[in-house]
């Protein structure tokens, strides 16, 4: 004797859909990603999702960390802060200026670019800190990204400096 399938496939096609929309392993952990343009009107979104989560929750003011970095380094929080430059040959990397204190902004598996005309807009950041050490050939070529050719020249040694590995960014329109 046959048995016909045909009346089960819309309970097939049901349950396969109800999987799909299932909570993801992160969510199960007290994570939930918050889609950057229904939560954030007003900015354009690059990257991955933000995500809320306990040590991220908090947005910190550049100036907050560039003040502290010693105590900031290695964490991986959210930030905030006004674009002073954006490389100009591929918008591969972003500098925050406040004072003193300079930051480069790189982007996770050099995966998402930022336009080239962000300088002057303000920006959300969500991903890694460090103070590290950069040699001084390539701070030099991101002083010639930059244009700077003569402060790229007079680059002789290595430089410490502090960097943001941002797996997620949102600029102000």
């Amino acid at each position: 004797m046959r048995t016909n399938l045909l009346p089960l496939l819309p309970l097939v096609a049901l349950v396969s859909l109800a999987a799909c929309q299932s909570p993801d392993a992160d969510s199960a952990q007290g994570e939930m990603a918050i889609s950057a343009p229904a939560t954030y009107p007003g900015w354009d979104s690059f990257g991955e999702s933000f995500t809320v989560r306990p040590h991220v929750d908090n947005t910190v003011a550049f100036a907050d960390v560039a003040a502290s970095a010693k105590a900031f380094d290695g964490q991986t929080f959210r930030m905030t802060a006004t674009i002073d430059q954006v490389c100009q040959k591929k918008g591969c990397w972003m500098t925050f200026n406040e004072g003193d204190a300079s930051m480069r902004v790189k982007f996770k598996d050099y995966a998402f670019f930022m336009p080239f005309d962000s300088s002057g807009r303000t920006a959300v950041v969500e991903g890694e800190f460090k103070v590290e050490l950069v040699p001084a050939a390539e701070a030099a070529h991101y002083l010639e990204d930059a244009g700077r050719m003569e402060e790229a020249a007079a680059i002789t040694e290595d430089q410490l400096s502090m960097t943001f590995m941002a797996s997620s960014v949102l600029i102000a329109q």
